[in-house]
């Protein structure tokens, strides 16, 4: 393997901003460049940078203090607005150190799991920059757990605090009379995020609320030691394929060559409004709301998605930009003419990724809001790897795009030997955003490496300019009668069917080939397989035309738009 590792971490400030394979000279013709285009350099006042040199020794460039240092310039530009509350940069920034300053007095020590399960609000972001400044550990867990789901992920994190929305409570108070009843670890701090109501206020024993833990709590920033170093993000997979893995990123790793490297590729601007509407426990949302932290945006949460709402919001409240699933944008697309017509927003960026984008549903996304679409690829595991724009995609179909810079992508064989342009392998890649590893899980860290690079579980091929091109998951590949048969290359043709609304492909458990390539469709029915089969013999050999169909009403997905696959073979494989 010949990719080069990443600049060892060192004390100069200057070389810790300058990604792999860049220089000083060059890094700095780049950061001013992004920095006049995107207005970053004119909204910071003396004020900013003088905050900013009184926080270097303290913490460094990062999201550690990125609330702090825009507080100083523009302290009462709107920051956060939820369905419940407005907070400036000012009043967040006071947020954070509040919170800080409580879990230090609560006897939270540094690197210690701070698991936050609450649907979008500012208490979550409040909780999540906290715990980055405060050198804690941040662990996401969706608010659709089941008991069974959080225990283990509050079990296998070793969590020291729990913080839940009311909506949450009741699966947060099984879980911890489940521990007490198990005589399990209870020391615990369980914090609900408002008061609760009706009956879990009646059986809220041990739960302290947040209002109550930040009164009386200096404002100040925390000072001492670098908290930061102790401070890891920490995202359960999906468990698509079996338990969810805590994938752990140190958060010291997270500076300005990270930043920069989305920021040149993307139609962001400093100042603008940025909806979340995808959860904040999933990775990408994360990374839009700390990009668009930093650059000083408005960030207006949905504390759930619906696309009309979503739509109108886009509109209404002069939305800016927005990170949407392709499964949003497709709910989105479909509602009615007369209502997409008189709702179309005025967006300076629409961008999507964390799925596959079928470019049926590029082309349609594109029609609809302009040549300001993106996709990206990227994984919990390896952060941002590639980008695509508009431009792009109509010019070369079903491409994620070019790397970013600062990341390296390697296609490579089950030895781990780099192939040529054009051939399908495993992707690998090495960038500062790659992850340390799984939390208690050395195997699993271990499998996962190829020498410094991470091995994604993707597969694909990159064209001669070094577009990557992704088949499918390594998991997904179906091999009937020994020959290889990606599952996206025929979800491709597929989709392209009038009749076809949604698709997965995958394979299913057969006596004679091993496996048989079986189809699930939304869309169309059972009379329509001739025409089906025959629409793909104009397009695929005739080994890759599906043998079993299946009709479905929607195709079973996480909540992050993820077709589950491996729930279709176990529901499916039987018959």
């Amino acid at each position: 393997m010949t990719l080069t590792p990443p600049q060892p971490m060192v004390k100069s400030l200057l070389d810790k901003l300058i990604g792999p394979g860049d220089t000083p000279a060059r890094f700095i013709r780049r950061a001013l460049h992004v920095g006049l285009r995107k207005g970053l350099l004119f909204q910071q006042g003396i004020r900013g940078v003088g905050r900013l040199a009184r926080l270097l020794p303290i913490q460094p460039l990062g999201p550690g203090i990125i609330h702090s240092f825009n507080a100083a310039s523009f302290g009462d530009r709107d920051c956060i607005v939820d369905e419940h509350r407005t907070l400036t940069y000012d009043e967040v920034d006071r947020l954070i150190n509040r919170l800080v300053h409580s879990l230090r007095e609560l006897g939270v020590e540094r690197g210690q799991k701070l698991v936050i399960m609450s649907p979008n609000s500012w208490q979550y972001l409040v909780a999540f920059f906290a715990a980055i400044r405060g050198g804690f550990s941040a662990v996401h867990a969706s608010y659709h757990l089941t008991a069974d789901e959080l225990e283990y992920i509050v079990t296998h994190a070793d969590a020291r605090v729990v913080l839940f929305a009311p909506d949450c409570a009741e699966v947060a108070r099984q879980v911890q009379r489940r521990r007490a009843n198990a005589e399990a670890n209870t020391d615990i701090l369980w914090i609900a995020t408002a008061p609760l109501t009706g009956d879990s206020a009646d059986d809220s024993a041990g739960v302290r609320h947040l209002d109550e833990i930040l009164a009386g709590q200096p404002e100040t920033f925390p000072t001492g030691q670098r908290r930061l170093r102790g401070a890891h993000n920490v995202v359960y997979t999906s468990g698509t394929t079996g338990r969810p893995k805590g994938a752990v990123r140190n958060m010291s790793d997270m500076g300005l060559t990270e930043a920069l490297s989305i920021l040149e590729r993307l139609a962001f601007t400093a100042g603008e409004r940025h909806l979340v509407v995808c959860p904040l426990y999933h990775s990408g949302a994360q990374v839009f709301a700390t990009l668009h932290s930093g650059v000083g945006s408005t960030l207006v949460l949905e504390s759930k998605f619906d696309p009309a709402q979503t739509l109108r919001d886009l509109r209404d409240r002069e939305i800016d930009s927005v990170f949407l699933v392709p499964t949003m944008i497709r709910q989105i697309l479909d509602l009615p003419a007369p209502f997409l017509h008189s709702h179309r927003p005025r967006l300076r960026c629409v961008i999507s990724g964390a799925a596959p984008f079928p470019h049926p549903l590029r082309e349609r996304a594109i029609r609809y809001f302009g040549n300001v679409v993106y996709d990206f690829f990227g994984t919990t595991e390896n952060g941002w790897l590639t980008l695509v724009d508009s431009a792009e995609m109509l010019d070369r179909p079903t491409t994620v795009g070019r790397a970013i810079s600062g990341a390296q992508i390697v296609i490579v064989d089950d030895d781990g030997h780099p192939l040529p342009p054009g051939e399908v392998g495993r992707v690998t890649a090495l960038s500062h955003m790659v992850i340390d590893g799984y939390h208690q899980d050395a195997e699993a860290t271990r499998e996962s490496r190829l020498g410094a690079a991470h091995i994604s579980g993707d597969l694909g091929y990159l064209d001669s300019d070094g577009y990557l091109f992704l088949v499918g998951r390594s998991s997904d590949l179906i091999i009937s009668g020994g020959v290889n048969t990606y599952p996206a290359e025929i979800e491709q043709v597929l989709v392209l069917h009038p009749a076809v609304r949604d698709v997965a492909v995958t394979g299913l458990p057969d006596d004679t080939w091993g496996e048989i390539v079986a189809a699930f469709l939304v869309g169309p029915g059972p009379k329509d397989i001739p025409n089906l089969e025959a629409f793909c013999r104009t397009q695929l050999a005739g080994f890759k035309v599906p043998r079993v169909w299946h009709f479905l009403e929607d195709l079973p997905r996480n909540p992050t738009g993820k077709v589950l696959k491996r729930q279709l073979r176990e529901q499916y494989g039987a018959d």
